[in-house]
């Protein structure tokens, strides 16, 4: 029983903080990379590092910070702030693909002899597995999560 109570103890002990326990801002914050998409037809999207937002417009540095933009919040169409890169996704789904198109190209470019194909096909799979990560981790599209519209 003591032992039960030790193992319990100490399950609840180790047990991870939950997300909903800390408060994480969900509107933009100064610095964060963002994606402003103005009201006009012929304006063109455009992406930066947020320096100020509230009243009725906002500031955002477009580039390496060389143009500071301000922009009346009336001809702002959405506004969204960037969630980073799924790297670890887009490499697990890249290598897959890696997986299996190195198997078959390895397994066919050799001899007819099967254990040469085998062998191809192994080698093939290893080679498409690891390009198929590395090609998969640096083509990661950013995600982005709309934090201002209009309504």
């Amino acid at each position: 029983m003591r032992s039960l109570a030790l193992l319990v103890a100490l399950f609840l002990l180790g047990a991870p903080p939950l997300c909903a326990q800390y408060a994480t801002p969900y509107g933009p914050v100064e610095g964060s990379r963002v994606r402003v998409t103005p009201m006009d037809s012929g304006a063109s999207v455009f992406t930066g590092s947020l320096r100020a937002f509230g009243g009725d417009s906002l500031v955002v540095d477009v580039g390496s910070g060389a143009a500071r933009l301000r922009m009346p919040l009336a001809r702002l169409r959405r506004m969204e702030v960037s969630e980073g890169k799924n790297r670890a996704g887009t490499a697990l789904v890249w290598s897959g693909i890696g997986l299996l198109a190195g198997g078959v190209l390895g397994a066919t470019a050799l001899s007819r002899d099967p254990l040469e194909r085998f062998v191809g096909g192994i080698a093939g799979m290893g080679l498409g597995l690891v390009t198929g990560a590395v090609a998969g981790a640096l083509a990661a599209p950013e995600r982005w999560r709309v934090v201002w519209a209009p309504r």
